[in-house]
């Protein structure tokens, strides 16, 4: 199993800070308009993407939320390093048993 996560790589699972709109979301057009502080991205990581396409939104433990706004999670997960971390086999199997 360790030879095939090497290969394959460890899934993790994503430890989500809170619902829809947890990240602070700006809209491009409040950014063209200048309605923006000109200094208001700085030092930060700024992920572009849509709420209001079908085809961007998804459902997650928490609700659904926008492709974004999942890769704001993700982005938060590993510079935190917030995965959540998976039970060893003998730790479940304990577990399973009482």
């Amino acid at each position: 199993v360790q030879e095939l996560n090497n290969l394959l790589g460890e899934t993790k699972l994503i430890n989500f800070r809170g619902p829809k709109n947890t990240y602070r979301s700006v809209s491009a057009l409040a950014v063209l308009q200048k309605k923006i502080p000109q200094d208001f991205f700085k030092s930060k990581i700024v992920i572009v993407g849509s709420h209001s396409l079908p085809s961007h939104q998804y459902q997650t433990p928490v609700g659904g939320m926008s492709r974004a706004e999942l890769l704001a999670e993700i982005t938060d997960n590993v510079m935190n390093r917030r995965w959540i971390e998976r039970l060893s086999p003998g730790a479940s199997a304990i577990y399973l048993l009482l």
